[in-house]
């Protein structure tokens, strides 16, 4: 089961001036959004569906147009977010560049959760699963 942060189980995009931050190069908006799900009841699913012998992973983008030293800041930024509110949560961590083709990563059924629906398209035609961010957490008790 993969997610994209950005947009999917993480607002950047509610944080206040996030795109002041992007364009600034600055990386607060990476640091300090919010979940837009229930962050005790995603835990508490994802650890759930460890158990059951899912791998829980993350694919995410990078900021568009961004320099190469950016690029590292956010890199870093995520995988600082993700270390201090989920631990060794996911198995796996994917911050590829901005656009990259995210189902490259899909095997047979894999789930991908997704706020983008091209990146949902692309990986249901590698014979995926993908959802929009609607209702993830009632979606992922299902599993």
């Amino acid at each position: 089961i993969y997610f994209d942060m950005d947009g999917t189980f993480y607002d950047l995009y509610g944080f206040d001036g996030w795109l002041e931050c992007i364009l600034s190069e600055k990386t607060d908006c990476y640091k300090y959004s919010n979940m837009l799900v229930n962050y005790d009841s995603f835990v508490t699913v994802l650890s759930e569906l460890k158990e059951k012998g899912y791998t829980i992973g993350i694919i995410t983008w990078l900021s568009k147009n961004a320099t190469k030293n950016y690029q590292n800041k956010v890199r870093c930024a995520k995988y600082q977010y993700i270390k201090k509110n989920f631990g060794n949560l996911f198995d796996e961590i994917h911050i590829i560049q901005y656009g990259k083709n995210k189902s490259e990563y899909c095997k047979n059924g894999d789930i991908l959760f997704d706020d983008e629906k091209p990146n949902r398209e692309k990986w249901m035609e590698k014979n995926g699963i993908a959802y929009d961010v609607n209702n993830i957490i009632d979606i992922l008790m299902t599993l």
